[in-house]
């Protein structure tokens, strides 16, 4: 990485770091077809207001689906009012803009982190996904069973890894993993059902443990053990 001494008082060298910012190639999104709740507000006068990123189109007075909740069920709710990441009155977010949504909903409800809105109910809700994962550092092995914090997305929730094997190869199961390793793993949420995406990054902590990988898949519901 090249090191450039710049200066805000005097402008030396602001003009070359634009430039250089200018010609960084663009990196993909991947976002899903939903509007990802990042923080939630209670705002004296207007209610209920939650704040994120966006990868579907919303229109003010529209309505959309919130989910998924702890049974995996999706309620209706109404945008009153949205403003954009300057605070300005827009009538519409598109994909990729970043802003807060002034919710109406019926009844009280638990809203959280990693929710989100979605013009229809997703299918890709669950509690197990598959995931490709190099082990960047651990200071022994990884086993199965091993419990850790996960974060795709605005979803940051502790998991647990239930099986693994060599990446790609089903067939070839694991007992062990350690730092340098690439590998393809079964993951579980500990406390939510979560809506995940094939291509979505992920994360792997615990400490000085680290992770890094990318959503393959998501396990539906109906057929994972002891979830209806």
């Amino acid at each position: 990485m090249p090191t450039i001494l710049i200066s805000n008082k005097t402008g030396q060298n602001i003009d070359l770091v634009k430039e250089l910012i200018r010609k960084c190639p663009r990196r993909e999104r991947n976002l899903p077809n939903g509007f990802l709740i990042e923080h939630i507000y209670q705002v004296l006068g207007y209610g209920t207001v939650i704040s994120g990123i966006s990868g579907i189109d919303i229109d003010k007075n529209s309505t959309l689906y919130l989910g998924p909740f702890e049974n995996g069920s999706f309620v209706q709710v109404g945008i009153k009012n949205m403003h954009n990441d300057y605070r300005f009155n827009v009538e519409q977010i598109a994909v990729g803009q970043r802003g807060c949504l002034n919710i109406r909903i019926k009844d009280k409800i638990n809203i959280r982190k990693g929710m989100i809105l979605s013009h229809t109910i997703p299918t890709n809700i669950c509690k197990r996904f598959i995931a490709n994962m190099r082990i960047c550092h651990h200071p022994t092995t990884i086993q199965t069973g091993y419990n850790a914090m996960v974060s795709i997305g605005t979803i940051n929730e502790p998991a647990r890894i239930v099986s693994m094997y060599v990446k790609d190869k089903p067939d070839v199961i694991l007992n062990a993993a350690r730092t340098g390793d690439i590998i393809t793993v079964e993951m579980e949420f500990l406390k939510h059902l979560n809506f995940v995406k094939t291509g979505q990054k992920l994360v792997f902590r615990e400490g000085g443990i680290r992770g890094i990988g990318e959503v393959v898949s998501h396990i539906p519901l109906s057929v994972q053990d002891g979830i209806s």
